[in-house]
């Protein structure tokens, strides 16, 4: 083994190997003595390519690009570099990327340099930030605002209208797309209580977003033309006058509508504080009475009525309604009795008996007040206050109703009142012997019964 390393250390390959490597050295040496490998940045210039892709897309850049060139750091052998131009690099950034609007993050691509011993080593700003927006097209509603204090006294809004009214709205989308309405205010323009005829102002508008803020310094504000028709609002009055038929009565009366709106010179209408259609004639009718009234007809001359003029007036008439209602004996009460001495014997007077034993009680009044009184709500009583043993005829019956209701005839019932029996203890063996007793008198007993008269049937 030794022999052969000897034989190669002495052989001439090995020399020109070990001389090869050596100058290869020694080149290396000088080299990284003479052009050592060094870094430097430079400034260069970024290429934006497809700049015309968003347009297609509809798309427009609402921000500024003041980034132009990248800062971009190289090595290099020193010679290279220093003869390195900043064109060498190529450095760029896409605008097929913009899909959207909004803020996109434009990526600056990593720069090239085809120059051979060249490395890129890093570089600034890796992105860059560009804003794109859509342009967008709105109408707009006009709306009025006002309150009802701007009017005179008595005056009503009748109509309040814009010309136009929608604007036209064109811009970008971030925008315009929180707008909500345009706006103008007639109660900044008009001072309380001041508006008493037709009016036609020019107003200023103002955009107002859907969150409810005003943003018109952010546009160009139109003019709004606003048409305001009013008028005043008069009551109306009439009466009715006579009776009708016997037996009828007036149920209820009305009129289409109260008021009126009316339209016309100020200091006219100034001097119309009601308009009265007169009085309805019911003087022995028997149905309901009808009249119809043109209110334009009552009116002074350049006043209008506003909507329509005629007005209807009905006078509701219907009988009287009778019922009749079953009294029994158990259903009257009586005031003052002396249980304690006295047995009270009632019945009804022969002529007013029905077959079933009751009386019948006949009513007459209007059929809302006549359908709810019954037997209860007569309350049905007679008073023995002051009245001893005896026999009492004809002692009314007193009734009560409600307006309204009138009892037809007079109903009396006939009362016996007697010493109450008291019964004795007998001894055993001992048979009850009735007492003799004498009964007084009483056949001249007067009866003088408190006339109570019945309420009549109200209109």
């Amino acid at each position: 083994m030794n022999k052969k390393i000897q034989n190669v250390l002495h052989s001439n390959s090995f020399y020109i190997i070990v001389s090869i490597l050596v100058a290869v050295a020694i080149w290396i040496v000088g080299l990284n003595t003479s052009n050592p490998v060094v870094e430097s940045t430079m400034e260069v210039s970024i290429m934006y390519i497809n700049e015309n892709v968003p347009a297609e897309r509809k798309l427009t850049r609402t921000s500024e690009i003041n980034t132009t060139t990248a800062t971009v750091k190289v090595s290099g052998r020193r010679n290279t570099i220093n003869n390195l131009l900043a064109s060498e690099i190529k450095v760029y950034a896409d605008f097929a990327d913009i899909t959207e609007t909004g803020i996109t993050h434009l990526k600056i691509n990593e720069p090239k340099c085809d120059r051979v011993g060249v490395k890129i080593l890093d570089y600034f700003p890796k992105e860059i930030d560009v804003t794109y927006d859509k342009k967008a097209d709105l109408y707009l509603d006009v709306k009025t605002e006002y309150t009802k204090d701007i009017l005179a006294e008595g005056y009503e809004f009748v109509s309040v209208k814009t010309e136009p009214e929608s604007i036209h709205v064109s811009g970008f989308t971030s925008d315009v797309e929180d707008l909500d309405y345009v706006k103008v205010s007639l109660s900044e323009h008009f001072k309380k209580g001041t508006i008493n005829s037709d009016r036609t102002v020019s107003l200023t508008s103002d955009y107002i977003t859907t969150a409810g803020h005003n943003v018109s310094a952010n546009f160009n504000t139109e003019k709004i033309l606003v048409k305001i028709e009013v008028a005043k609002r008069v009551p109306i009055k009439y009466s009715v006058a006579g009776n009708p038929s016997a037996d009828y009565y007036i149920q209820k009366h009305d009129i289409s509508s109260e008021s009126v709106l009316l339209q016309g010179d100020s200091d006219t209408l100034s001097k119309i504080t009601e308009i009265n259609l007169g009085s309805v004639d019911i003087s022995g009718k028997s149905s309901t009475v009808n009249k119809e009234v043109d209110l334009q007809n009552l009116l002074p001359s350049g006043v209008t009525v506003y909507g329509e003029p005629k007005r209807h007036i009905t006078v509701k008439i219907e009988k009287y309604v009778t019922k009749t209602i079953e009294l029994g004996i158990d259903d009257i009460s009586i005031s003052g009795k002396n249980d304690a001495e006295f047995d009270y014997a009632v019945k009804f007077t022969d002529e007013i008996i029905l077959t079933s034993g009751k009386a019948s009680v006949v009513i007459k009044g209007k059929s809302t007040a006549v359908d709810g009184t019954s037997v209860s709500s007569l309350k049905p009583m007679i008073d023995l206050s002051d009245k001893g043993i005896g026999s009492y005829k004809n002692q009314r019956i007193s009734l009560t109703v409600s307006d309204g209701v009138t009892i037809i005839g007079e109903y009396t019932v006939d009362v016996d009142i007697t010493v109450k029996e008291v019964q004795e203890s007998l001894a055993p063996g001992q048979s009850a012997t009735p007492a003799e007793t004498e009964t007084p008198s009483v056949s001249d007993a007067t009866t003088s019964p408190v006339e109570t008269v019945a309420p009549t049937a109200k209109n």
